[in-house]
């Protein structure tokens, strides 16, 4: 590990380790960031230890941080704990509490100045100028002494943060691409995450610029069924075909859950949900299937070709769409071990129970591991989030649930437009 990942690691070893946060690690993957812009950021982090949610599993992407608290994290960061004894009464309004000796041990070393009135305000809300003006300090950056061109429409070349704002741009550790900057709005998780996310690819990759960055590397939001999933590429979702393999179904239109559908949609869930895959293509296949459905082989970070592991499992069946495709022979030979070895579906009691198509409720999810999507001005659908036709609902109006009973228990009368 760089030494610059380490650095960044740890100053951000949790947003969470503050006391006024209240917040502890949570095992599980966070419930509350799939529709949110910087879920690739957010999970990263998360991912790598650097930082964790709420007990109840959340992250909360909009809750904001404070002075005082983003000093703690920053100057913990850098490997130093100063205690009260040594930093203390540094500002007017910081003498010896919980937080004076990471307040005093920032200010020694530069990176805050408070205000005018010669407080520090430890309780205010950080902006994002104050926020940039930290992490850059903390990287170590270079700052120029003035700016001459223009950074953004709201923001002058005489403004105090302003040489601060021009490295992080130049760096890239702003999402803001449009003319305002908005420097007085408050930081929120998420964009901190962001910010900080982007520091960390640099250092990890030895880039002058987030820029620079081309990764070939995809989180997966969303897992349709066993065999389809969806990841996010150059900030959209996008769905993926699995070549080569076939798990039976769980949420065709017109079919009933097949055999084993669930069991290869809960091993696909655990293996893929919020984790970082590679996806290969094959040009044998095309592109797209009629579906529209990019097709990919799906490589997990130790090497493994999940369409092949799915199907040495017993999870899924070889699959030749017309065409063999590159693997097909030794997808082939999977199966056939398979079936000899009697694993997953192939197992003599593997299909004793079987579903009838009337049990199949049209208007429930299979699961109640879902998240439910709808409209506040919804009159009749709500949507699963296995069904892209969420994805259509305006954001400003987007209300989601975390179960489908919940859901249902605030808007009786809507039926789900397509199962889970």
């Amino acid at each position: 590990m760089s030494k610059g990942k380490n650095l960044i690691k740890k100053i951000l070893t949790t947003l969470t380790l503050v006391a006024t946060l209240s917040v502890t690690a949570f095992a599980g993957n966070l419930s509350d960031i799939s529709a949110n812009k910087n879920q690739v950021a957010i999970q990263y982090l998360y991912t790598n230890n650097v930082i964790s949610g709420y007990p109840d599993g959340t992250f909360k992407p909009d809750n904001t941080v404070n002075r005082a608290e983003l000093l703690k994290i920053l100057v913990g960061g850098k490997g130093i704990q100063p205690t009260v004894e040594e930093y203390n009464n540094c500002f007017p309004d910081v003498k010896e509490e919980w937080f004076a000796p990471f307040v005093c041990y920032a200010k020694k070393q530069g990176w805050v100045g408070g205000y005018p009135d010669g407080t520090f305000q430890p309780g205010k809300e950080v902006n994002k100028a104050e926020a940039i003006k930290m992490l850059v300090n903390s990287q170590a950056y270079t700052v120029p002494e003035a700016v001459s061109e223009t950074l953004f429409n709201d923001v002058k070349n005489s403004d105090w943060f302003a040489p601060f704002l021009k490295v992080a741009k130049e760096k890239g550790l702003l999402e803001e691409t449009g003319g305002t900057y908005s420097p007085s709005g408050v930081m929120k998780r998420s964009g901190i995450s962001e910010n900080i996310y982007r520091a960390m690819i640099i250092n990890e990759n030895d880039l002058q610029s987030f820029s620079e960055f081309k990764s070939d590397d995809y989180l997966v939001t969303n897992v349709v069924d066993g065999d389809t999933i969806d990841v996010a590429m150059n900030g959209e979702t996008v769905r993926i075909r699995l070549i080569g393999a076939d798990t039976p179904e769980t949420v065709h239109p017109s079919k009933p859950v097949e055999c084993f559908g669930k069991e290869a949609s809960a091993v696909t869930k655990e293996k893929l949900l919020n984790q970082m895959v590679k996806l290969e293509s094959d040009p044998t296949q095309g592109d797209k299937d009629n579906y529209d459905r990019l097709l990919r082989y799906v490589i997990l970070a130790d090497g493994t070709n999940f369409n092949k592991w799915l199907i040495d499992e017993g999870y899924a069946f070889e699959y030749t769409y017309n065409i063999p495709y590159a693997y097909q022979e030794a997808f082939m030979q999977a199966e056939t071990d398979a079936e000899n070895g009697k694993a997953g579906l192939w197992a003599d009691d593997a299909c004793n129970e079987t579903t009838n198509p009337e049990d199949t409720d049209s208007t429930t999810s299979t699961s109640g591991d879902y998240t439910f999507y709808l409209s506040s001005k919804a009159k009749s659908k709500y949507y699963c989030a296995t069904d892209p036709a969420w994805e259509n609902l305006s954001k400003d109006n987007l209300l989601e649930y975390s179960s489908e009973a919940e859901l249902k228990a605030d808007y009786p009368n809507l039926e789900l437009n397509q199962p889970c």
